[in-house]
């Protein structure tokens, strides 16, 4: 994909406008110009489960919102507990449960915007297009950024948990086979 630069001109609305109809040429219209390449949506991945594993993604669902819990989850959600139920065989409703009941819900609603400040420190990011060498997407830590007298625990844990779950809406491999994670221990002491 090509960059378009700003042009300069005496009609700075004007070329903000060409600018921004080159972008939607190349991205589209509709959520799907989000998607990452080559990646299947929700509904082919639940196609593609066996019978076994559909079954578990229904229980989990069905057992979830037959009660009124406070919350309700987005059907990938759903999939995202079935797939990485705890233990070693995967879809397992009665470990996923477990995990869903504990699931803290702010976390639904959590975004960028609500964590601009910490995400601007670059403590705890995701750099975009940067994977391991077997194509997994990377998380980058930078310790020394952070500085417990002026930045809560809660918001580190905060941006942690957005950038997690940021990287699992993202990637079906992310979801299935996990990510990488880069830690850049340069300049980092105990205080």
């Amino acid at each position: 994909m090509t960059t378009t630069t700003p042009t300069t001109t005496k009609h700075p609305q004007q070329a903000q406008q060409r600018n921004y109809e080159d972008i939607q040429s190349k991205l589209g219209n509709g959520p799907a110009r989000f998607v990452y390449p080559n990646e299947r949506s929700f509904s082919q991945q639940l196609i593609s489960l066996t019978d076994e594993q559909r079954s578990c993604y229904d229980t989990l669902k069905k057992r979830w919102e037959e009660k009124e819990r406070g919350h309700t989850f987005p059907d990938h959600m759903y999939l995202r507990f079935a797939r990485n139920s705890p233990g070693k065989t995967k879809f397992k409703a009665d470990t996923a449960w477990k995990v869903m009941k504990k699931y803290d819900a702010r976390y639904l609603n959590m975004s960028a915007t609500k964590l601009e400040k910490q995400l601007l420190t670059k403590t705890l990011f995701l750099p975009p297009n940067l994977h391991s060498k077997d194509g997994h997407d990377v998380f980058y830590m930078r310790p020394s950024l952070y500085h417990p007298k002026q930045t809560p625990t809660q918001t580190i844990i905060d941006n942690l948990a957005y950038c997690m779950q940021s990287m699992m809406e993202r990637s079906e491999k992310s979801e299935t086979e996990g990510i990488a994670f880069l830690a850049n221990m340069d300049s980092w002491t105990f205080e």
